[in-house]
């Protein structure tokens, strides 16, 4: 690698990196940073690239060495982080870098939204619920977390707080045809089955071949 006394070398990296010279691109970082062990925005810079190679185990080690030597937590290294170990199968862990990041960003719809992700995914809908309305109380036009929402609290039986959730989605998507049948379903699980008919009448309406394709595989 050839630069200029006044060069960032950084930059001749992420020339490489932008020119699909990855494998070049990670050889040379690697050896700038046995010289330069704790530079943070460099291990951080080879933690995209492994994440850009899918190598999600080793981007996850670079994210976390990146975030040990920064001088002051970086959100943008932590989303990064936990989604890397998400993406390789480690959820569990993945969950320390979302919260630290919820910590140090309390408004970012990113960081709350991943760490509902996180533990939805993990099948723990308490610790679910409260990134998730965070999320949806910063950014309220997200459908798909709303299902995931009104999902968690169904799951803890919760079929009410559900159905009020349900609610609200329909109120910004009354086309959903998604939204429908899952109130339909809170409605008959609090055995209100006309409410349900309904809610059903209408998601088939929307979306007859979605309609019929679930109640055949129900």
């Amino acid at each position: 690698m050839h630069t200029t006394p006044d060069s960032d070398p950084l930059q001749n990296f992420t020339a490489l990196w932008q020119a699909g010279s990855l494998t070049e691109a990670v050889v040379e970082l690697c050896e700038f940073l046995e010289q330069s062990p704790s530079d943070s925005a460099a291990w951080k810079l080879l933690g995209q690239i492994r994440f850009a190679q899918q190598d999600f185990t080793q981007a996850a080690q670079a994210f976390e060495t990146a975030d040990h030597h920064a001088t002051a937590p970086d959100l943008d290294t932590l989303l990064n982080w936990g989604a890397a170990l998400a993406s390789s199968g480690d959820l569990r862990k993945a969950l320390l870098p979302f919260e630290n990041a919820t910590r140090i960003a309390p408004d970012s719809v990113q960081a709350h939204l991943y760490l509902g992700q996180a533990h939805y995914a993990l099948g723990q809908w308490p610790e679910a619920i409260n990134p998730f309305t965070t999320t949806l109380k910063l950014a309220p036009d997200q459908a798909d977390i709303y299902l995931m929402l009104s999902s968690c609290y169904s799951n803890l039986r919760k079929h009410a707080e559900a159905e009020d959730c349900l609610h609200t989605l329909i109120s910004f998507h009354a086309s959903l045809s998604e939204a429908w049948l899952a109130l339909g379903n809170a409605q008959l699980t609090q055995k209100n089955p006309i409410e349900a008919l309904n809610s059903y009448r209408q998601a088939a309406t929307l979306a007859p071949d979605d309609f019929r394709q679930h109640h055949a595989t129900a």
